[in-house]
């Protein structure tokens, strides 16, 4: 499986050596992400609210001990505190992720603990389904618009007789929430993995695993309601390649 390098691209040998392209993460950062921004905002001043006022209300510090704090220092760590607990999130994502893969791959159950629950709860939910799997965490891309990226799974539901592809997203909060990006990566994984196939696929599904909870919550498309997140995105390809363009001199 061709991997995803430093600078956001995928290689795709079977088109040539030289021919990489940009990942649907890399196209879709072009979006104004006004929900991280927010989720950012909100969790620095949390931060550092928890050190500073909450500390004098609940007696852990002094109205005196407060005033001889470097405050500026203080100002300037909660700034970049929403990084910390992004990274932790993304490992967190990434172990639930591998374990999955594992999985599918060969039957084997995660021995980390803290992923656990949600790997049997996910478990569950997938044979509840009789979900059954095609192929799990491996490289599609389009030619025709120049993207490529990592599917999670391609899998059968049995009980739908329905074919189609599943996204795992972690979240923490308190409800999964489907934001504009998700459904666009969602409908180009589903593009893309048609063209390679040669047919139509049915569905493709979005299940948000809490990190709170554990528990999955499944967000399924039929392949109808993702063409205009997909027109929506073929737009981003679009304005990627051009802004990517060298000018003529």
């Amino acid at each position: 499986m061709s991997k995803r390098n430093l600078a956001g691209y995928y290689p795709i040998p079977e088109l040539g050596e030289s021919v990489f392209f940009p990942s649907v993460s890399k196209i879709n950062a072009n979006l104004d992400k006004f929900q991280l921004r927010a989720w950012a905002a909100g969790i620095d001043v949390d931060w550092f609210r928890g050190q500073t006022v909450d500390k004098l209300l609940s007696g852990e510090i002094t109205v005196d001990q407060l005033r001889e704090m470097d405050l500026d220092a203080l100002a300037k760590e909660a700034k970049a505190y929403h990084t910390v607990v992004s990274k932790e999130a993304m490992d967190y994502g990434s172990r639930v992720h591998a374990a999955l893969d594992t999985y599918h791959k060969t039957g084997a159950y995660p021995i980390d603990p803290e992923i656990r629950q949600a790997f049997m709860a996910c478990i569950e939910e997938e044979m509840e389904l009789k979900q059954v799997v095609i192929n799990s965490e491996f490289m599609v891309y389009s030619e025709t618009h120049g993207y490529a990226g990592t599917l999670d799974l391609h899998c059968i539901k049995t009980i739908s007789d329905a074919e189609g592809i599943v996204d795992y997203k972690t979240y923490g909060g308190e409800r999964a929430v489907v934001y504009p990006e998700h459904l666009l990566q969602l409908a180009a994984y589903v593009v893309a993995l048609e063209t390679m196939k040669g047919k139509f696929l049915d569905f493709g599904d979005i299940v948000y695993l809490s990190r709170e909870t554990g528990l999955p919550t499944r967000k399924s498309f039929s392949r109808i309601k993702l063409i205009n997140p997909f027109d929506r995105f073929r737009c981003l390809c679009e304005y990627f390649h051009l802004s990517k363009e060298k000018k003529k001199t």
